[in-house]
């Protein structure tokens, strides 16, 4: 089953999928990439709907009163604009709107999250006890200053995550530097929690999303069975 929230009629924006059944079961929430909700993106939470999650991806550029769908290339620019504290703001009521489904076991929920998605999953995640298990693909945390629109830097909530977590990233990233990935997988280390760490040398930054000039599709079908068996062993079980 899928349904479409738009702010015109519906007080969320967004995109749902779920299995049809009597309880209440696990659920993924999803914190879209740079580009936005894309249709990869709805085919994702399709997939994961028919292993039996319950899925929903908050379009954060709606909730942010930002006309969709945006332009290729209008997500950074709009990363230049628009506040941190703006997108969590709109990545926290989209959790609250899946955690509020009578369909949804609220301690088994995770967090899936792509590019931009993932480095404002850092914060989210990290400031959630709630979150069950953190999927991150290839965080965009970059060698940057802090700033208003950025006024933590990425790099600092990872130390501070508490669930099981799940990284992805590329050796030819253009955009989060060998050297800052090295400063993340020691943070998560430094958080001492169960991670898993999955680097492939020759990926490119987004190489597992279509909309992405970094989409490497043999890369892609390498690590989403990853992705469902980490979902697997740590929202299956009971709490």
């Amino acid at each position: 089953m899928v349904q479409k929230f738009n702010l015109d009629r519906d007080p969320i924006a967004g995109y749902l999928a779920y299995p049809k059944r009597a309880s209440p079961g696990p659920a993924i929430f999803v914190i879209h990439h740079n580009h936005g909700l894309t249709e990869e993106l709805r085919l994702e939470a399709y997939d994961y709907a028919e292993m039996g999650y319950t899925v929903f991806i908050t379009d954060m550029y709606q909730m942010l009163g930002i006309p969709v769908p945006i332009r290729p290339g209008e997500g950074q620019e709009i990363q230049k604009v628009r506040s941190d504290t703006e997108f969590l703001n709109a990545i926290r009521k989209g959790w609250d709107f899946l955690l509020d489904r009578h369909d949804v076991d609220a301690k088994r929920v995770g967090v899936l999250s792509f590019c931009m998605g993932a480095r404002l999953g850092m914060h989210f995640v990290a400031a959630n006890r709630g979150v069950r298990a953190f999927a991150a693909y290839y965080p965009s945390i970059r060698e940057e200053e802090e700033w208003p629109i950025r006024p933590r830097h990425a790099l600092k909530p990872v130390s501070e995550l508490t669930c099981p977590t799940l990284v992805i990233f590329g050796g030819k990233d253009n955009v989060v530097t060998n050297e800052m990935q090295l400063k993340i997988w020691q943070a998560m280390l430094h958080a001492g929690i169960p991670f898993e760490w999955h680097f492939y040398s020759e990926g490119l930054h987004g190489l597992g999303a279509p909309a992405s000039e970094g989409h490497q599709p043999e890369l892609a079908r390498r690590i989403k069975p990853i992705a469902v068996g980490f979902f697997g062993r740590e929202l299956e079980a009971e709490v």
